[in-house]
């Protein structure tokens, strides 16, 4: 009887280490790794002889880690009236809606939305800040946590108002485009999409295709500092 329960146990260890190590090993690998997307970059746009109507260039975005806000919600209220007043982003849904600008997505919805996918990763609030923003921002973080300054690509659009028409322009998604967009693959809470012109008629092939990038994370899903 003993010697039974013995190499029951023995068959056991040895299922687990060789049979089931690698399936576990897979495992705590990709909990140990955390897979984030990065912007596509969109196409420009050229008219026939080759002047260009619509590029990307450097410019200021404003983000927020969701994870890294504090949990206090009236503390967290005060970051989003302060950045309002700042990248004249509507702070909640209830301001948006006072202020008639009803398809634009306030900065609690922004946040909740990325919040949902992936706490640690930035969500974009503002685009194409001015200088003297970014600067401001970036002399406050102390009394912001979660709020950053990224350098990232905007859309310009050289013409300007002569086609702008024809052309069109980009926008983050709305709540009214949401849901459908969101079947479709689109990140609601990162993603830009053209709203008109031939921005919107070839969205499908201007918008170009994500990339991703993989960061190691500690067992609370934290990105460890560098001199860890």
């Amino acid at each position: 009887m003993i010697l039974a329960i013995f190499l029951l146990l023995v068959s056991r260890l040895y299922y687990l280490q060789f049979m089931e190590g690698a399936s576990y090993r897979q495992d705590a690998e990709e909990n140990r790794l955390q897979t984030l997307p990065l912007p596509a970059a969109r196409g420009a746009i050229l008219d026939r002889d080759g002047e260009i109507l619509a590029r990307n260039v450097p410019a200021f975005n404003v983000t927020i880690t969701p994870a890294l806000l504090p949990e206090d919600p009236e503390d967290v209220l005060n970051i989003y009236n302060r950045l309002a007043g700042l990248v004249d982003v509507p702070a909640t849904r209830a301001v948006a809606e006072a202020s008639g600008r009803t398809n634009q997505r306030s900065i609690d919805e922004l946040v909740r939305t990325g919040e949902g996918v992936a706490p640690f990763r930035p969500v974009v609030i503002a685009t194409d800040v001015e200088i003297d923003v970014a600067l401001q921002i970036e002399e406050e973080k102390t009394s912001l946590p979660g709020v950053d300054v990224d350098v990232r690509s905007v859309r310009e659009y050289p013409t300007g108002p002569l086609t702008s028409q024809i052309v069109g322009y980009i926008g983050p998604i709305g709540p009214d485009e949401a849901e459908e967009l969101r079947e479709l693959g689109y990140d609601t809470s990162f993603d830009f999409i053209g709203y008109a012109g031939i921005e919107r008629f070839f969205e499908s092939v201007i918008s170009g295709q994500r990339g991703q990038e993989t960061w190691e994370v500690d067992v609370a899903g934290e990105r460890p500092a560098p001199d860890r």
